[in-house]
């Protein structure tokens, strides 16, 4: 074979050893974690299956979003005691199936999106917390949870003597197993009421009081010389001050107050304190309050505006407060504000009840923290003195609805009432550093910072009701905005906000059009609902009545619609008045 035969051999022919050769080296790791690695995942996708679709264990799954440090743990404890306790039921032949709960924790950011494909899906969680998605709420609440008024009046079992914490005082135990369930709650189960279904759609495990402020204490005295808290707005901003200064001189950069997106509202907080003198001329109805109406009426006819000197000094103590936080806080998550506090770039860590447990833990063995209550002007000082808004109207939170079509409902029903009995709500709070919200539990040394406030000024007189006039709450908040970031002055805000008011189209004429249309609509919408209700009433075989009680329903209903009869009332009555007039010839009308 001549030279270019052997070439051309050579060419075609497949290489030797190809995938022998592929097997060699990293190759052959490689193949071996990505086959590794596919036989987990379907290992872990099986045994998930038999866990959450298993025949012979009652599986119910609860969905929350939160996260904090703490919570998982105190919930996973509770429910392993619940399952336990379950178990020995099931051996003692008082139940038929075993029962398992778990938990799915699920970050904010992907929480709604997981709750509304499994509402439509049909496959949503036993137990879900209600929040952030928009199928929680209306008429998607009323579609896919169950309503538990008629539960909420029976007393909760896990009251009962055997299960109550026995360092109670004899009156509670002797009240708690025959209470109602829902008068075991602190604020009466309020937290899960829906005042648009009239109904308790909700059962809520805690309260969450924001507005705190937790210290690091040993930091504070470095920049001081004192462990004493700040007990007014003077003496926190003179306190940043100071650490700002202390930063400076040992050369670190010092932030005073670790703040968040989440604290771009602090402002409203003051809104009471410092309008309360003012509400006076705008509350026209003197019923303690200023509505909507008011508030418009009184900015038109000059009876107050933006430009009052209350409101200058309510955005000057705004931006004073704001200035002693992080540059770019508008953008910061809870996590990089939580980061500056647990490095010591900053004393100071806006936090609300659900924080605690976090701060906590993270300070532990590097520094010293106290909680500590929002503070206000006092007397002597710049814009003082003033009094903060009570908390004593504060209803609790984290409320988990029950899912209709959940195969497991009675046992889901079983577990919230576990949850929510006495011994094993203040068990749960208490480990997960969170405030109990049922009769008869406390709270740890560390939350009592957290203990609702009921003194000083009654939130309803907390107003700028702007709620109504989306364009109105939107400008208002923008401005504000600026003004903490200091891009925005007082008089730059009061002429913006004179301008969306005065605006035809999106201030108040629009705001008054759209308040009566939706009265009317309203009105209407009840109308047709009574008018119905009441011609079923009529047409029920045991109480049929004569004709002229039909017509009398007909002709009332359609004067109160303004001659708009409803449809199917109309016909309704076409098809059934006959048979009502036969049913009646034997000569009496009930």
């Amino acid at each position: 074979m001549n030279a270019h035969s052997t070439k051309l051999a050579a060419a075609i022919a497949p290489p030797k050893s190809r995938m022998k050769g592929m097997m060699n080296g990293w190759n052959a790791v490689g193949l071996v974690l990505l086959t590794a690695t596919l036989g987990i995942s379907l290992w872990r996708v099986t045994s998930t299956e038999k866990q959450l679709y298993t025949d012979d264990v009652a599986v119910v799954r609860i969905s929350h979003w939160q996260l904090e440090l703490g919570y998982r743990q105190a919930l996973q404890r509770l429910m392993d005691d619940y399952n336990a306790m379950q178990d020995e039921r099931f051996k003692r032949g008082e139940i038929k199936k075993r029962v398992k709960v778990i938990q799915l924790p699920v970050s904010e950011k992907t929480y709604a999106q997981l709750i509304n494909t499994n509402l439509i899906a049909h496959t949503a969680p036993d137990i879900i917390e209600m929040g952030f998605s928009r199928m929680v709420s209306g008429g998607y609440k009323a579609e896919y949870f169950v309503n538990i008024s008629s539960l909420a009046e029976l007393p909760n079992p896990y009251n009962a003597e055997q299960y109550l914490s026995p360092e109670l005082d004899a009156d509670t135990k002797r009240a708690l197993p025959v209470m109602p369930w829902r008068d075991t709650f602190l604020d009466g189960m309020i937290g899960g009421f829906d005042r648009d279904l009239q109904g308790y759609y909700g059962v809520c495990t805690t309260f969450a009081p924001g507005g705190r402020l937790a210290v690091n204490v040993d930091m504070l005295k470095a920049a001081t010389g004192s462990e004493d808290l700040p007990q007014t707005l003077g003496q926190l901003l003179d306190a940043c001050a100071k650490l700002r200064a202390w930063g400076k001189a040992n050369g670190r950069e010092v932030w005073p107050i670790a703040a968040t997106r989440y604290n771009t509202n602090n402002w409203t907080s003051m809104i009471a304190p410092f309008l309360r003198e003012s509400q006076r001329a705008v509350d026209a109805d003197r019923d303690g309050s200023v509505n909507m109406h008011e508030f418009l009426t009184a900015s038109q006819k000059g009876v107050w505006s933006f430009s009052d000197p209350a409101m200058a000094d309510l955005v000057a103590a705004t931006r004073a407060l704001s200035a002693e936080f992080p540059n770019g806080f508008t953008a910061m998550d809870r996590d990089a504000a939580m980061f500056l506090f647990t490095q010591q770039q900053s004393a100071f860590f806006q936090c609300g009840a659900w924080d605690a447990g976090t701060v906590y833990r993270l300070a532990e063995g590097k520094f010293k923290v106290k909680i500590m209550g929002s503070v206000m002007p006092g007397k002597g000082e710049k814009w003082g003195p003033k009094h903060p808004v009570n908390e004593a109207a504060m209803t609790a939170a984290c409320s988990y609805g029950l899912y209709k079509l959940s195969p497991n409902l009675d046992v889901a029903i079983d577990f919230l009432r576990y949850w929510t009995s006495q011994a094993q709500n203040q068990r749960f709070n208490q480990e997960a550093d969170w405030v109990p919200c049922i009769v008869g539990t406390r709270l740890t040394e560390g939350m009592k910072a957290f203990t609702p406030r009921i003194e000083g000024i009654y939130g309803g007189s907390a107003w700028l009701p702007t709620w109504e006039g989306e364009a109105i709450r939107l400008t208002l908040e923008g401005q504000m905005l600026g003004v903490q970031t200091g891009e925005i002055t007082h008089e730059k805000m009061a002429a913006k906000m004179a301008e969306a008011i005065a605006d035809a189209d999106y201030g108040a004429p629009k705001v008054f059009q759209r308040s009566d249309e939706l009265s009317r609509d309203q009105l209407r919408a009840s109308e047709r609902s009574i008018g119905t209700q009441a011609l079923l009433r009529l047409l029920a075989p045991d109480k049929a009545g004569s004709e002229n009680n039909y017509r009398a329903v007909v002709s009332t209903q359609s004067q109160g619609l303004n001659g708009m009869v409803n449809e199917a009332m109309r016909r309704c009555a076409e098809r059934e008045l006959p048979k009502a007039g036969a049913a009646t010839t034997d000569g009496g009308s009930k």
